[in-house]
């Protein structure tokens, strides 16, 4: 690493990383088992159960860059904007789902991960500080 200090927004970013892949992770578990259950009564799941593998993996891969980034580990940055535009993928999967199967769809959170996905990758492309760090890497 550099001799060049971490700015404060990349380690909020991360911050939110870690937080977002704890609710996700818990989000998926959930309707993971969710989906096994239904499985179990014989009334379909296996799209929840698929849908809860997918943000469960996206909480995992946020919890991972979260914590690199924090750390200093290279790559980190470039995880943390793999884990955004996974959540971004993922929400916008979720609400065709939902809308196509009569799925609830709870829109703040829709609403609110697309915000973190969005502002997050705004952020890790347009920064000064953040690009600064990257090239006195």
């Amino acid at each position: 690493m550099s001799d060049t200090p971490k700015p404060l927004v990349l380690t909020l970013l991360a911050t939110l990383a870690i937080i977002t892949g704890v609710f996700s992770v818990i989000q998926g578990g959930l309707m993971i088992a969710g989906g096994i259950n239904q499985l179990l009564s014989g009334v379909g799941g296996v799209f929840l159960v698929i849908f809860g593998i997918l943000i469960f993996a996206v909480g995992v891969l946020a919890l991972m860059s979260g914590i690199m980034v924090l750390k200093g580990a290279a790559g980190g940055i470039e995880w943390l904007k793999r884990y955004a535009a996974g959540l971004a993928l993922y929400n916008v999967l979720w609400v065709i789902y939902a809308s196509v199967t009569g799925e609830k769809v709870s829109w703040l959170l829709v609403i609110m991960q697309l915000g973190i996905a969005g502002a997050t990758l705004a952020l890790l492309k347009t920064n000064e500080e953040i690009k600064k760090y990257l090239e006195s890497e």
